[in-house]
């Protein structure tokens, strides 16, 4: 019976990608219809998710996650605001459903909670729910479901930047812990290979970023960066510590609504890409934590530090680092 759930769950999610990456891509532009379509997919997730459920707790979530955007859009608040909070509400209530055919709604709260705190637990609290509602973030469903969307969107609008930020946000050690917990059956948790992964992205992508925003061709949206990359780098730091990936899924949740936000105003002080390296710095002590090497943790943070600096140093153009020093 549940095998057949989840088939039917998967052809579900294949048909919603494509509806959702269409609507998601013209609803950012325009809003009206396509935003509806946005809402009208995420009342269709919430009806099978209250139908297998059969739970006030399964109600309230999905009219929370429903009305915060339609609330949103109804203030007037801007399209691009709009459109990518029902797209990350509608993905979310996408993977909850997921759990809820696997374990049913409250084993799968308690399932989240644990996966993403590492504390024990039988029964779950009205923070619970948040918990695992947060935890849905860092699910590897959470992440096959909405990456194909942020590709379709920049490769549509010929923006690269979304998919950018995103791949960052979505490429860290959390959801390389939550691949072994829910699909893919690997011996343990790769999330100690996936710091370093994660760091290497930062590493090049920072470099990109920042040799783009010196010669002219990013304003505002390299501030968007680094504070996506901060938070990450904060998180990431804060799960290998406690071993608790709760705010990284809310970092991952900002990460992904920041990509897609066009600030008015503009910046444009040169001397802004040396705060790069502090998230760099923050992904090398985690990595060091990651790997039990304690003793190296500072290290390992100024090898990501200088690291940063040589990789854009030799990646601009010298008449252009005069502006910096």
């Amino acid at each position: 019976m549940v095998s057949a759930l989840v088939g039917a769950y998967i052809f579900y999610v294949v048909g919603m990608t494509v509806i959702l990456s269409v609507s998601f891509e013209r609803a950012y532009r325009n809003g009206g219809l396509y935003f509806w379509l946005l809402i009208l997919a995420s009342i269709s997730t919430t009806t099978f998710l209250v139908s297998f459920s059969q739970s006030l707790v399964s109600m309230a979530i999905s009219i929370i996650l429903t009305v915060v955007p339609v609330t949103l859009y109804n203030f007037g608040v801007r399209p691009q605001v709009t459109s990518v909070v029902a797209l990350l509400s509608g993905e979310l209530l996408m993977s909850l459903l997921y759990y809820v055919l696997l374990r049913g709604l409250g084993n799968a709260i308690v399932t989240l909670k644990v996966y993403g705190t590492d504390i024990p637990s039988v029964s779950f609290t009205p923070m619970d729910v948040v918990y695992a509602v947060l935890e849905l973030a860092n699910s590897f469903m959470f992440f096959l479901m909405i990456f194909p969307e942020i590709l379709y969107f920049s490769i549509r609008n010929k923006d690269y930047f979304p998919l950018i930020v995103s791949s960052l946000g979505l490429g860290g050690p959390n959801i390389a812990s939550e691949m072994t917990h829910s699909i893919l059956p690997l011996p343990y948790d790769p999330v100690r290979e996936a710091s370093i992964f994660v760091a290497s992205l930062s590493l090049i992508l920072s470099a990109y970023i920042s040799r783009e925003f010196i010669i002219g061709k990013m304003k505002s949206r390299y501030i968007l960066f680094l504070v996506s990359n901060f938070i990450l780098s904060i998180s990431g730091i804060f799960y290998s510590v406690t071993i608790n990936e709760i705010p990284y899924g809310l970092a991952t949740l900002i990460t992904l609504f920041l990509a897609f936000q066009r600030p008015t105003i503009h910046v444009s002080n040169r001397k802004l890409v040396l705060l790069s390296c502090i998230p760099q710095y923050l992904w090398g002590m985690s990595i060091a934590f990651w790997f039990n090497l304690t003793n190296l943790t500072y290290v390992m943070g100024i090898a990501m530090f200088l690291l940063y600096g040589g990789l854009m140093l030799m990646s601009m153009p010298k008449r252009r680092m005069k502006g910096i020093g």
